[in-house]
């Protein structure tokens, strides 16, 4: 597969991921509403309300260990003569540290959700 059509593959992903969270989201909200009136879907808005958060978590755990793998690089980096190496452990910690920008998105996007 050509980059292109990967690309736009990942794109269409991305896409697929947003509406997902969006159709979640609205799901929640509208389950908020109607609880209010059966108190039955409170348990299922506790169970939205804990897989959100569990989510969110996730995401913080993530975002920890890719930290941690980014400074190990930086320790072991100090040690590398060799310049492929070196080479090949600054690209491999670009790549942590810009999945750690877009995790870090994804957290400051998460807001506490209210029963």
């Amino acid at each position: 597969m050509d980059l292109a059509k990967r690309d736009i593959k990942i794109e269409n992903i991305k896409k697929m991921l947003a509406n997902r969270k969006q159709f979640i989201l609205n799901n929640h909200n509208e389950l908020k509403k109607i609880a209010g009136e059966n108190k039955l879907l409170d348990e299922v808005l506790e169970e939205y309300k804990n897989s959100y958060e569990d989510a969110c978590k996730e995401k913080q755990e993530q975002y920890n260990a890719l930290s941690k793998l980014s400074d190990y690089i930086s320790i072991i980096a100090l040690d590398k003569s060799n310049e492929d190496q070196l080479h090949d452990l600054k690209y491999d910690q670009n790549n942590i540290l810009n999945e750690m920008v877009r995790i870090e998105r994804e957290i400051n996007a998460c807001t506490p959700v209210k029963k």
